[in-house]
């Protein structure tokens, strides 16, 4: 695949893949990726593809809802499906997963639907939550990066 430079959509679905390890150097300039109804564990080997705005990874095995901070970085993806994984099946699951996103949770379309207000504001208190456990005093910005929340150490106001 690497001897395909202008590869933009891959469909791998149905194959009855486990692993994916560094595809980035195979596959580097993919912008979609369907690998639905495989066996796929884990999103380590997806976390260096800069380039990919659709990832498609429905109906896998895919466990731990850590497993998307592999790819929670990556600048252009916006449409992310992991419906039929049972981490799907986990409370809160889209919470949990847009949350990971920090600045571009509202960018994310998460098993083809964008989050609800209701949905960014329950992330943005985990995200909170989380950084001060860290011992750190969160700032929150919306996709213009103007502050529109700040949490202070003094009983939350802002929240």
């Amino acid at each position: 695949m690497s001897s395909l430079p202008h590869l933009a959509y891959l469909n791998l679905s149905e194959n009855l893949f486990t692993v994916c390890d560094e595809w980035h150097s195979k596959i580097g300039k993919i912008t979609s990726i369907n690998l639905s109804q495989n066996m796929i564990l884990s999103l380590a080997g997806f976390g260096k593809l800069y380039s990919l705005e659709n990832l498609d990874l429905s109906c896998n095995q895919i466990l731990d809802v850590e497993e998307v901070q592999h790819i929670c970085k990556l600048p252009c993806l916006e449409n992310l499906r992991l419906t039929a994984n049972p981490v799907a099946s986990v409370v809160d699951y889209r919470v949990k997963v847009i949350e990971q996103f920090n600045i571009r949770m509202q960018d994310i379309c998460l098993d083809n639907e964008k989050a609800s207000e209701k949905e960014l504001d329950t992330a943005r208190v985990l995200q909170a939550l989380r950084i001060v456990k860290e011992g750190k005093t969160p700032n929150f910005f919306n996709s213009n990066e103007q502050v529109f929340s700040t949490f202070t150490a003094q009983g939350g106001s802002g929240l």
